[in-house]
């Protein structure tokens, strides 16, 4: 599919792949640089088929919750919708996600797996994601799962709305 160092454009905008940094169901996250320049790191999610709806509700998450704790949360940019495919640009978790810290822990190869009190700081994040999704009846669900639990902070990368 993508290559590292090809060069895309997409909406106007250049796009240099720097790798695949994440595969699941109908998607693909690759980092990116925009116009060649690594201080404009971006993701790139690519879904097949293609899925306008995950933007929209990173638009929701930008009206109703609050902006000092809108951080707390991923930010997509833009979305590109094509007949057989969309690719949402956000922005890049340098820290990675909480999949990746699994991830990194059972390489470590302690037989313990995740120490336990970052398995209850993350615990905890989880909740307080739950709590401010679903804040004064204006629920927004989520994919809640360790590949989009980004490190130092939630990132949600697989979201519906109920009303």
């Amino acid at each position: 599919m993508l290559r590292k160092n090809l060069i895309i454009e997409i909406g106007g905008r250049k796009y240099q792949i720097q790798g695949s940094v994440g595969k699941g169901g109908p998607s693909q996250v690759f980092k990116a640089y925009i116009d060649s320049d690594p201080d404009q790191l971006v993701a790139l999610k690519v879904q097949n088929p293609p899925s306008p709806w995950e933007f929209h509700m990173y638009r929701q998450l930008d009206c109703r919750i609050k902006e000092s704790q809108r951080s707390s949360f991923g930010l997509a940019q833009r979305v590109h919708v094509y007949s057989d495919y969309s690719i949402l640009v956000c922005d890049y978790l340098s820290n990675g996600t909480l999949h990746d810290v699994i991830k990194s822990q059972a390489k470590l190869g302690n037989g313990k797996g995740m120490e336990e009190l970052l398995r209850m700081h993350y615990s905890i994040e989880m909740l307080y994601m739950l709590e401010t999704l679903h804040n004064k009846n204006k629920r927004i669900h989520s994919l809640i799962q360790e590949q989009a639990l980004g490190v130092a902070r939630v990132s949600v990368l697989s979201i519906g709305v109920e009303e």
